[in-house]
C-alpha cells in the first residue's frame, strides 16, 4: 500500500477550501433565520418542552408561565413587525409635488415643465413642516422597531427558562428549542 503525501501547500489549500464552505453554509443558515422565523421556532420548541415537563412531572407551573409571556411577547412582536410592514409616508416628497403642481398651476409661463419647477422648489424653498412629520414617522418606527427587538429578546430568555425547567442547559437548549432534537 502506497500513501501520497501532500505537500504543505496543498493541505493550505484544501483547508481553505473547507472553510470557505463551512462560511457559506453557516452564512446560508443565517439568511434563512429571520426573526420572525426564530421567534416562531422559539414558540414551538418551548411548547414541545411544556409537554416534556408534564410527561416527567417537572415544575409545570412555573414553565407556563413562561410559555404564556412568550405568547404574549409573540404578539407583540408580530404586531411591530406588521406595523414596519406598512410603507413609510414621505412628507416632502408629496409637499414637494403638491407645490410643483401649485407652481405649474399659477405661474405656467415662469415654469414651462414640470422638471424647471422641481428644480426651483428644490433650490429655493424649505418644507420645515414636512421634514417634522418625516422625522416623526421616522421616530415611530424606530421605537416599534426597538420594541420589536425587546420582545424577541423576551422571547429568547423566556424561552431559555423553559429549557432550563426541562433539564436541559447551555447551547443544547438553544438546539432543542430551534430544531425539536429532543421530544
Amino acid at each position: 500500500m502506497m500513501f501520497i503525501k501532500k505537500t504543505a501547500k496543498e493541505v493550505e489549500a484544501e483547508n481553505k477550501e473547507i472553510e470557505r464552505k463551512k462560511r457559506a453554509r453557516d452564512a446560508k443558515k443565517l439568511q434563512e433565520t429571520t426573526p420572525a422565523r426564530r421567534a416562531e421556532k422559539l414558540l414551538r420548541g418551548s411548547e414541545r418542552l411544556l409537554k416534556k415537563i408534564a410527561r416527567e412531572d417537572g415544575p409545570l407551573e412555573k414553565a407556563k408561565a413562561f410559555v404564556s409571556k412568550i405568547e404574549e411577547n409573540h404578539k407583540i412582536f408580530f404586531d411591530c413587525e406588521n406595523e414596519l410592514a406598512k410603507p413609510c409616508t414621505t412628507h416632502i416628497s408629496v409637499a414637494k409635488s403638491e407645490a410643483v403642481g401649485e407652481l405649474l398651476k399659477k405661474l405656467p409661463k415662469c415654469f414651462p415643465s414640470e422638471q424647471d419647477a422641481m428644480m426651483f422648489v428644490e433650490k429655493f424653498l424649505t418644507f420645515n413642516d414636512a421634514s417634522l412629520a418625516d422625522t416623526k414617522e421616522h421616530d415611530k418606527r424606530s421605537h416599534i422597531g426597538k420594541k420589536r427587538t425587546q420582545a424577541l429578546d423576551a422571547i429568547t430568555v423566556a424561552a431559555e427558562q423553559v429549557g432550563m425547567l426541562a433539564g436541559l442547559a447551555g447551547d443544547h437548549v438553544k438546539q432543542v428549542l430551534a430544531y425539536g432534537e429532543e421530544d
